[in-house]
């Protein structure tokens, strides 16, 4: 991916709906905060994370980043850098370096394997500039989730 501006997000919310999670982003120090859904699985498990509950059989993503540590790889970020027909595109930034280089690799994933891996291994979720300005601002739509929603449970705050 090309170089370009990027604004650092962090988890803010989950919403559990019938459709799916929804992993709400924050701004560091802003108030805008954004959605991207995942599926209910993958979400289940993202709470799982930020709570400290482990399950006895890794996950996939917990695989990945075992794999990571003994490959002495670390994931240094990862990068939502664009969003097609609903669909966000992610590229996990995964430093390596050996006796002779070293050197940063892209990687195409899933937003809810990217945000898993993020809580796992606490990188930073960074979000194409240009993006985030894109996306809609949920603030006001969160508050009223938390009093009056029907569809939803309340957000489960990270």
């Amino acid at each position: 991916m090309p170089s370009t501006a990027l604004i650092t997000v962090i988890p803010h919310a989950l919403l559990f709906t019938r459709a799916g999670v929804g992993v709400v982003l924050k701004e560091e120090n802003a108030e805008k905060k954004a959605v991207i859904f995942i599926s209910h699985p993958a979400g289940a498990e993202l709470e799982a994370v930020y709570q400290g509950v482990y399950s006895e059989r890794p996950s996939t993503t917990s695989l990945l980043a075992d794999c990571l540590v003994g490959m002495d790889a670390a994931l240094s970020s990862i990068v939502i850098h664009s969003q097609e027909e609903e669909i966000y595109k992610v590229l996990l930034r995964v430093k390596v370096k050996n006796e002779l280089v070293q050197k940063i690799v892209e990687l195409d994933a899933r937003p809810s394997d990217a945000f898993l891996l993020a809580a796992k291994t606490k990188c930073p979720i960074k979000v194409k500039a240009s993006l985030w300005t894109e996306m809609e601002d949920i603030g006001e739509q969160l508050s009223k989730i938390q009093s009056e929603s029907v569809d939803a449970a309340p957000p489960v705050y990270l």
